[in-house]
């Protein structure tokens, strides 16, 4: 699984506002890992099962239009 880096810096003072920009609202929440099988030999009889991880995100932006956008993502190992 590949790793997530991630990075926190300490500012010495605010930085300067950026011009008002659209506000969305964005929910998110995350779908348990599950194993799949490999399709090598996946239909032989006693063949050897190699698991992989598959982890889902699901996003519900709502814009500030008021229209409403979802967004589901399947994330895999390499």
């Amino acid at each position: 699984m590949a790793a997530e880096i991630e990075r926190v810096y300490l500012l010495r003072a605010l930085p300067t506002p950026l011009p008002r920009g659209e506000v969305w609202r964005i929910d998110q929440g995350y779908l348990p890992l599950r194993s799949t099988v490999n399709d090598q030999d996946s239909h032989s009889p006693g063949a050897p099962i190699a698991p992989h991880q598959l982890e889902g995100r699901l996003r519900r932006i709502t814009h500030s239009d008021g229209s409403v956008e979802h967004i589901h993502t399947v994330k895999s190992g390499i």
